[in-house]
């Protein structure tokens, strides 16, 4: 049996609001409880620590201090994506997605993967 491409990781206490969602509305799935994926991307011409939230397609990307330190936890594992809860909801006026992922503590998951 192959190794698993995706490593689920169970929610954990750090909420974090998925930013840049409103740009990606069409990709936001239905407000519901989803498990996203998420993927470094070093090559981000804006942030080399970026890490891409993902649901079939981008949706939007960890806040800059997170994805510090996540981004090279996504990085160890090669080509493997590490699989988190969280939750669509909609803004307070309705007219908007927006996402909350549940994450475990980084220095956690850093523990486990050695």
């Amino acid at each position: 049996m192959g190794v698993s491409r995706y490593l689920r990781i169970e929610g954990g206490d750090i909420d974090v609001a998925v930013k840049g969602t409103s740009y990606r509305q069409r990709h936001v799935p239905k407000v519901g409880s989803y498990w996203f994926t998420l993927a470094a991307e070093p090559s981000n011409a804006y942030d080399a620590n970026a890490v891409a939230v993902v649901a079939r397609k981008a949706v939007g990307y960890l806040p800059r201090d997170l994805a510090r330190v996540w981004s090279p936890l996504c990085r160890s594992i090669g080509r493997r994506r590490f699989v988190v809860p969280g939750e669509v909801r909609l803004t307070v006026d309705g007219k908007a997605r927006w996402i909350l992922l549940w994450l475990p503590d980084p220095s956690v998951v850093a523990s486990l993967l050695k």
